[in-house]
């Protein structure tokens, strides 16, 4: 088959585990002899081997919502221009289902949907205007929409099918797929693995919860004092989770090391 994998984050260079997870269900689909492209934000035209047709960002640096439709229109007319090359879509959480979901109604593609955030359910944290929770209430509507357009969603935990079921998706389209670890990267017996290291990777902003790390590591350092706490990545709540673990007198036990490479990340 000729299969389009397609996400809003960044693939290279990798930002987020959702870039991590579709890379390798790409490199997956082309293992079994399929013909793979990816659509995504890209620096580079080819990743292992695979074509990558590079889209435009959702951005937080920007308006979310203008960068938003800006990949969204971009998507679809790459999709429609390469539509005699496109059998299936992968396509991973909601930005780019909404274009994708289009594009196979109209021109009889298969479709395969890979949830693992419920993205705007995740805006209900911020404590905006009256109108503000309007807006965001109509985008969840529009995001179970996408859910219930799809004839097979994945997605990563019991909890998370439970919580669609809830909402009216049909039990029997949804299918629960774990995140996986590269464990051969992570070597106990190594020297510097002998203490703990908790580690936090990805965007630190409200929904995130990540303002609870500081909080906790008071009661952790309580018991185990040799704790190390790793921040990989960045956000609006950087600062307050640095002010946080120094009010908490942990300080001393936390690395905030921004955005990294994969590459740095692996060691």
């Amino acid at each position: 088959m000729n299969i389009a994998v397609t996400i809003g984050d960044r693939i290279s260079p990798i930002k987020g585990g959702g870039a991590l997870r579709v890379i390798k269900t790409a490199k997956a689909f082309a293992k079994k002899g399929n013909q793979v492209k990816f659509y995504a934000p890209s620096d580079r035209q080819e990743i292992d081997g695979i074509l990558v047709e590079s889209i435009p960002v959702a951005s937080q640096e920007r308006s979310m919502f203008l960068s938003s439709a800006e990949l969204i229109l971009s998507l679809f007319y790459k999709f429609v221009k390469d539509r005699k090359e496109i059998d299936l879509v992968f396509a991973h959480n909601v930005v780019v289902a909404i274009p994708t979901i289009a594009f196979c109604k109209l021109f009889n593609k298969k479709l395969v949907y890979d949830v693992t955030d419920l993205q705007t359910e995740y805006f209900l944290q911020n404590k905006k205007s009256f109108a503000w929770r309007q807006v965001i209430n109509f985008l969840i509507k529009l995001e179970y929409l996408t859910y219930n357009l799809s004839p097979k969603l994945i997605v990563v935990s019991e909890a998370m099918k439970e919580r669609m079921v809830s909402r009216g998706v049909k039990a029997s389209k949804i299918h629960v797929v774990y995140d996986g670890a590269e464990t051969d990267q992570f070597d106990p017996k190594k020297e510097e693995n002998k203490h703990i290291t908790i580690i936090h990777h990805g965007g630190l902003q409200p929904h995130d919860g990540a303002t609870l790390i500081p909080k906790a590591a008071k009661y952790v350092l309580e018991k185990h004092p040799d704790t190390k706490f790793l921040i990989v990545g960045a956000g609006a709540e950087l600062e307050k989770i640095k002010t946080l673990a120094k009010e908490n007198n942990a300080e001393q036990a936390f690395e905030f090391t921004g955005w990294l490479p994969y590459e740095k990340m692996k060691g």
